[in-house]
């Protein structure tokens, strides 16, 4: 199972790697690694967090339902 996956095209720069990395290791739930994720890659953007939130995703999102 991918352990991270963006809802939308996307450059996931190595701050939201090592977010992501570090909450793994850390224990974290999928939903707290990709929040984790999410923070790095609006750190590393220098983006609020509001403006990038629900980019990163998991594989039951309905989104990424086959059509």
């Amino acid at each position: 199972m991918p352990l991270l996956l963006t809802a939308d095209f996307l450059f996931a720069s190595a701050p939201a790697l090592e977010s992501a990395a570090v909450a793994f290791a850390g224990g974290g739930s999928l939903r707290e690694i990709r929040a984790a994720a999410t923070r790095g890659y609006a750190e590393g953007q220098r983006q609020p967090v509001s403006r990038v939130g629900g980019v990163f995703t998991n594989p039951s999102d309905r989104r990424w339902a086959r059509r």
